[in-house]
């Protein structure tokens, strides 16, 4: 089934960037050697690519992707091109209203980042997990008030 369209590409794809853009300035000087791509959905490519890495990627929607080498694990001097590609299409399916949709590209664009400066998936799970409580948290207080 198609996903019903809530913003149009350009607005999706102004978005992406905008989520780059609000990245922290201290971190844009690590930012030129980095290609970001949005793509309509993931390619077989892109699924083997998390395969590769020991991931299922069978089990849930693809959002987006980090290829390259992260900054840990390059040696000064290294300039290797790192690309973050985002998916429109999982990312319209997991998104019910528009207002979701803008979090969870930002949420995907800062994730793959994170990869590119060299956080784990195992880390970025930990740390995703404890927003999640945090956020619930403030939920309920502001229900509760």
């Amino acid at each position: 089934m198609k996903p019903r369209r809530r913003i149009s590409w350009q607005q999706f794809c102004e978005t992406v960037e905008e989520a780059v853009q609000s990245l922290p300035a201290p971190f844009h000087k690590y930012l030129e050697n980095v290609v970001v791509d949005v793509k309509e959905e993931p390619s077989e490519r892109d699924y083997r690519a998390i395969e590769e890495r020991g991931h299922e990627a069978g089990r849930g929607l693809l959002l987006g992707l980090f290829t390259g080498v992260p900054l840990t694990k390059q040696s000064y001097g290294d300039r290797y091109p790192n690309v973050v590609t985002i998916f429109r299409r999982p990312m319209e399916q997991v998104s019910r209203t528009r207002a979701a949709l803008l979090r969870n590209i930002r949420a995907t664009v800062i994730h793959e980042f994170a990869h590119h400066f060299g956080f784990s998936e195992e880390e970025l799970e930990s740390f995703e997990e404890a927003q999640r409580k945090l956020e619930a948290e403030e939920r309920k207080k502001l229900r509760d008030d």
